[in-house]
């Protein structure tokens, strides 16, 4: 009997002898050390780092591309008023710039006598944010209504503007534009609306 209260007595001392030293608490008033990462994981990358998660992006960026455009302008040159349907191919070289190419046609009225008049031409538009200006140089063929086959006149036209988007999405868009134009000596205003479509 005695000898078995000796064995379960050397086999409690040695149980609590063999309790692992990380169990004990440290010294108050010091933080445990940090985790140390798991063996054969690769360091956190930096931001703008190959592999490192991209950032969330900030606003939809323009690209390059084509647009397609129709408008419809009005307005005064001199002492008459004319209109004209124009047509408009845009090439966007980067998310501001852009040069087109246009095509028109359209009449004018004033003092009893009328014409009509076709031109062709081209620009460049610089973009800032929603609002943009351009600046375009065209040709123009007029002829009067009353006019017989040799009586027409070819003339240049420079207009400078701006305008600003409406309403705009990444595949087009509507927008509102005032231009001047000189027109053989004569300067007039232009007031305009027009649409496009965007092929990136």
């Amino acid at each position: 009997m005695r000898t078995c209260v000796v064995f379960v007595l050397a086999l409690v001392e040695s149980t609590s002898l063999a309790a692992p030293a990380a169990s004990a608490p440290g010294p108050p008033g010091l933080a445990p050390p940090p985790a140390a990462p798991p063996v054969g994981a690769p360091p956190p990358a930096a931001p703008g780092t190959p592999g490192a998660l991209p950032e969330p992006p900030t606003g939809r960026k323009a690209s390059s591309g084509v647009a397609l455009g129709v408008a419809f302008d009005a307005g005064t040159m001199g002492s008459a008023r004319f209109f004209e349907l124009q047509g408009k191919l845009r090439v966007v070289i980067e998310s501001r710039v852009s040069l087109f190419g246009t095509i028109s046609l359209g009449g004018a009225g004033g003092g009893g006598e009328g014409a009509i008049f076709g031109a062709i031409g081209g620009g460049g538009r610089l973009r800032l944010d929603r609002a943009f200006i351009q600046a375009r140089f065209e040709r123009m063929a007029i002829a009067g209504f009353d006019c017989e086959e040799s009586c027409g006149v070819t003339v240049n036209r420079v207009s400078v503007g701006g305008g600003f988007d409406v309403h705009r999405q990444h595949q087009g868009g509507l927008e509102l534009s005032l231009e001047i134009n000189r027109v053989a000596g004569d300067v007039g205003v232009t007031f305009g609306v027009g649409g496009s479509v965007h092929y990136p």
